[in-house]
């Protein structure tokens, strides 16, 4: 089941693994308590989902990253704060959405700085799409939200235009609070460069 090679015997390896990759992942088995699933899209270093699962430990959390060096350092950070409530996933995201969440079973998503892909030759790489917001819809549950962040406006304002033409979603008047808990590495970056922060929230609409 291990996916990491830790330095201690008594480390505790948060990265799921041994489940199949073109199924949804049996999250109930993963997670020895039930309570509100909240899934991280590009947990980074994992300061700020750290700080969430420590915040609502009766909250489980999720968090999905892409680079391996990441997750060695995400959990690294859960070891030291012997956290319980937090699970790791090594992928790419819009795999992980699309396939791997089963239906209906996130009550939030946070997608916090991803990469803003600024040159208008490579807008088509960002990962706010409306396949992607199909996936996210699919995978959340009815009255679930979205939590978006960016320090790039070209990026908000896309995300924006494409959140607001999909069906599946509202936009909420602000953001709830339990989900500003914590700051990620690149917000405390970006606000002490004095950069604004752009965020919204949308909640899937009832069908």
């Amino acid at each position: 089941m291990n996916l990491l090679t830790t330095h201690a015997r008594n480390d505790t390896d948060y990265a799921i693994a041994g489940f199949d990759w073109m199924a949804p992942i049996p999250i109930d088995e993963f997670w020895e308590q039930k309570g509100p699933f909240w899934v991280d899209l590009g947990a980074g270093k994992g300061s700020f989902l750290a700080a969430a699962a420590e915040a609502f430990p009766e909250y489980r959390f999720f968090g999905v990253e892409r680079q391996l060096s990441r997750i060695r350092k995400i959990n690294r950070k859960l070891n030291r704060m012997s956290l319980t409530n937090v699970r790791l996933l090594r992928a790419e995201i819009y795999y992980t959405t699309r396939y791997l969440l089963p239906p209906e079973s996130c009550d939030g998503f946070f997608l916090l700085f991803p990469d803003p892909w600024p040159k208008a030759r490579h807008a088509k790489n960002r990962l706010v799409t409306p396949e992607f917001l199909d996936a996210m819809a699919a995978a959340l549950k009815p009255g679930g939200v979205v939590h978006f962040a960016t320090d790039n406006e070209p990026y908000m304002e896309w995300a924006m235009e494409r959140w607001t033409q999909h069906s599946g979603f509202r936009l909420l008047p602000e953001i709830p609070g339990e989900m500003l808990v914590a700051q990620t590495d690149f917000e405390l970056l970006w606000t002490e460069q004095g950069l604004d922060i752009h965020r919204f929230a949308f909640q899937k609409s009832a069908p």
